[in-house]
């Protein structure tokens, strides 16, 4: 298998837990009042013109689905933006069909004010979400590579015994994963690009069990487990509960290789 030559800085910045879209808390708040806004549509469609709206029927039909589409297009998948915003054209000319059985009659001047708003609603709603992603995600690059860390050939990076609060993973480069047992050190891994270390200090809270040197120019990224665990969804979440049972495992694991080298030399 072709190892990597280096991780992609993007990649770093969404393991941060950066968000490159719309994030969840508001596209729940966007769905609640997208379902308002068709409720209120339906009920000022269908309950008849008022003497005081009448001049400006067809600015209120142009806003209101404009406003919708807009919601639409922030909330929903980018698959799913064409078919929504049809859903409303259509919903337009139904409710237009409805009037004919109330006190209001079909008017085709509301079915174009409708449509034309849909179609300029959906453009600002894809220029907001593109617009926010793009400076959202500028400004997770940047903190991105303020997390860098380069050393040189044969640097330390980490001392078994220190306390850790982050963990790191290989940008490019390569280290080797020594432990001491009794009076010897004892090499128990050489990592590479997309490896992680330090994850018993960050991760258990527990004292760095190894020492950690560069073997040749590397790049490590800085990485929070409160960012980590932000990135899976919480600490409750089974992702981050399951990164904790697999650093004890890891760990128990490094310690018994450690031991079996040291008994074969």
């Amino acid at each position: 298998m072709k190892s990597r030559k280096s991780i992609k800085t993007e990649h770093l910045a969404l393991m941060s837990g950066a968000v490159f879209d719309i994030p969840p808390k508001i596209r729940s708040i966007l769905v609640i009042v997208g379902f308002i806004g068709v409720v209120l549509i339906f009920i000022e469609s269908l309950v008849g013109r008022q003497e005081q709206t009448i001049q400006i029927d067809k600015i209120l039909h142009f806003s209101g689905y404009g406003f919708l589409a807009a919601v639409f297009v922030l909330v929903l998948q980018p698959k799913q933006y064409i078919a929504g915003l049809i859903g409303l054209v259509g919903m337009g000319i139904g409710i237009e069909i409805l009037q004919a059985a109330t006190v209001r009659t079909p008017d085709m001047a509301d079915v174009y004010a409708n449509t034309l708003g849909v179609i300029f609603g959906g453009g600002l709603g894809l220029a907001i979400r593109h617009g926010y992603a793009y400076l959202n995600k500028d400004l997770a690059l940047q903190t991105a590579k303020k997390n860098l860390r380069r050393f040189g050939p044969g640097q330390v990076i980490m001392h078994e015994g220190r306390m850790l609060k982050d963990l790191f993973i290989i940008k490019t480069g390569k280290v080797k994963v020594e432990r001491r047992v009794g009076d010897k050190q004892v090499r128990i891994a050489d990592l590479s690009v997309g490896d992680v270390i330090g994850y018993s200090g960050a991760i258990l809270g527990e004292k760095q069990f190894t020492t950690v040197t560069t073997l040749e120019k590397t790049t490590i990224y800085k990485l929070s487990f409160e960012e980590l665990k932000a990135s899976a969804g919480g600490q409750e979440m089974p992702v981050s509960m399951v990164l904790m049972s697999l650093t004890r495992k890891l760990k128990e694991a490094g310690e018994k290789l450690a031991a079996a080298n040291i008994s074969l030399n």
